[in-house]
């Protein structure tokens, strides 16, 4: 029935909207890539002050988050694999890394950093220059113009400021917490907003919920565009960490985005089917990850309707050595193209591509 569809596509382009953060926003990107082509549109966390990021934006006082960003351009490029690699390569420790700085540092990451010196700052036309730099397919736009701080209040009242001083906090659950930022208010870009408004499909990618995720979903504005949105899906994540979500199901990650959106604006929940191999479930476990509970009778009679397939990614993960960030990432990965054919099957099944069309 999918492919029935693809000749259709080449004649009305499919507008489909990605919204995240890195690694599982990247991954959603390559999957619909081939499908959607330039009706592709990621709209990314641009917040981040962890890793080579943090220190660049310590350095760079107005610059925005590029971590994120240089994945997404990296998953929507068309640059032969030796040109990519270049993106994400990870300058090691030198005899003077320590004065210079480059140590942990992306290519694409400085890349990005000269554009926008040489644009006066300006993102819009910084993802434009760069992504005709590496031939891309779609848009990467930033979730706000906004150069802003993530902030975290906890339902108990203590504050978190800083997306990397969430990211080292253990604490199990931060559900309930108001997510925001240093500075208020937060607008969502305008060309984010036209994008989700004339979406066929916004998809939430798989990420960090509170530090990844929300900081999008809670800039003003994006509320009302999700809300005007033909359909929208959320790609449950596979795995909890141990803090934040520990022993968040399925259910409660649809919950907490929608609490944070203050809408209820999902229509769609995909989980993942295929359980992991042991051997490597045994190693998420003495890291304090555990698989993503999806019940699909609680969340029917919370009122989504969930699809579970198998999602699961047979490549194996080799950690960057010079990632500082490493030990934080998961090894179990969704697949792509899994992935990708789902989302297709729900627009073209349930009934979005005629309400699109309406």
């Amino acid at each position: 029935m999918i492919q029935s569809h693809i000749s259709s596509l080449n004649h009305v382009p499919l507008k489909v909207v990605v919204i995240g953060g890195g690694t599982g926003n990247a991954t959603v990107l390559s999957g619909l890539k081939p499908w959607v082509g330039d009706g592709l549109t990621a709209i990314v966390n641009t917040f981040d002050d962890g890793g080579g990021t943090g220190k660049l934006r310590d350095e760079y006082k107005d610059l925005l988050a590029v971590g994120d960003l240089n994945q997404c351009l990296k998953a929507l490029s068309n640059s032969p694999e030796e040109e990519l690699t270049l993106l994400s390569h990870r300058f090691h420790e030198g005899a003077k890394s320590g004065e210079v700085g480059l140590h942990g540092q992306t290519l694409g990451n400085l890349i990005l950093l000269a554009v926008s010196q040489q644009k006066g700052g300006n993102f819009a036309e910084v993802l434009s220059l760069v992504g005709r730099m590496f031939n891309i397919t779609g848009r990467v736009l930033p979730a706000s113009h906004d150069n802003r701080r993530l902030k975290i209040t906890l339902a108990d009242g203590h504050i978190i400021e800083g997306e990397h001083e969430a990211e080292i906090t253990e604490i199990p659950s931060f559900k309930g917490a108001t997510v925001g930022f240093d500075k208020e208010p937060t607008d969502i870009s305008d060309e984010a907003k036209a994008a989700i408004e004339q979406a066929d499909l916004v998809v939430l990618a798989p990420g960090d919920l509170y530090t990844s995720l929300a900081p999008n979903l809670v800039v003003r504005g994006m509320k009302e565009a999700l809300q005007k949105a033909t359909a929208v899906v959320l790609v449950s994540n596979l795995m909890n960490r141990s803090r934040h979500t520990a022993g968040f199901s399925a259910l409660d990650y649809a919950l907490e985005y929608e609490r944070l959106i203050g809408a209820r604006v999902i229509d769609r929940v995909l989980y993942n089917t295929k359980v992991p191999d042991s051997s490597s479930l045994k190693i998420q476990a003495k890291m304090g990850s555990h698989p993503v509970i999806a019940d699909e009778k609680a969340l029917r009679k919370a009122g989504f309707i969930p699809i579970g397939k198998d999602l699961l990614s047979r490549e194996q993960v080799v950690p960057n050595p010079n990632d500082a960030l490493a030990d934080m990432r998961s090894t179990i990965r969704h697949d792509p193209e899994s992935i990708a054919l789902a989302l297709m099957a729900i627009y073209f099944g349930n009934g979005f591509a005629i309400k699109g069309e309406g």
